[in-house]
C-alpha cells in the first residue's frame, strides 16, 4: 500500500490496519493512536504525530523516525533494520521484545542508544 493510500483511509476514520506493506513518505502526517499489526514499512516518519501508536509483529525497515512524536508510541515484536530515531520525541515509548539488525534491543538500549544514534 502506497504511503498515499493509508493516509486516505486514516483520513476516512480507519484506525487499525493489519497485513499490509506500507511504502512511502508519511512526513508530518498525523497518526496519533493508529495500530498497525503484522505490517512492514519502508517509510519515512520525519516529523509524524505517532503519539500513542502501535506497532505489533511487524518489520520496520529503512524508515525515518527524525523529529517524530512518538510520545507513549508502543513498538512490541517487532523486526527493525535500518531506523533512524534520532531527534525524536520519544518519551514513555513502550518498547520491548523487538530486535534490531538482527540483535535484540531491551528498552534501556533503545532509551539510551537508538535514540540518539546517528544512522544506528
Amino acid at each position: 500500500m502506497k504511503a498515499s493510500e493509508l493516509l486516505s483511509q486514516i483520513e476516512a476514520g480507519e484506525t487499525r490496519f493489519a497485513g499490509l506493506h506500507i511504502a512511502g513518505s508519511l512526513a508530518g502526517a498525523n497518526l496519533e493512536g493508529i495500530i498497525f499489526e503484522q505490517c512492514s514499512f519502508l517509510a519515512d516518519f520525519s516529523g509524524a504525530n505517532l503519539k500513542g501508536a502501535k506497532f505489533l509483529k511487524g518489520n520496520i525497515k529503512r524508515a525515518n523516525f527524525t523529529d517524530a512524536d512518538l510520545t507513549k508510541a508502543f513498538f512490541e515484536y517487532m523486526t527493525i533494520d535500518a531506523a533512524i530515531f534520532r531527534g525524536s520525541k520519544a518519551s514513555d515509548v513502550y518498547f520491548r521484545e523487538n530486535t534490531y539488525a538482527g540483535e535484540y534491543v531491551s528498552q534501556d538500549q533503545f532509551d539510551q542508544r537508538l535514540r540518539y544514534a546517528a544512522d544506528y
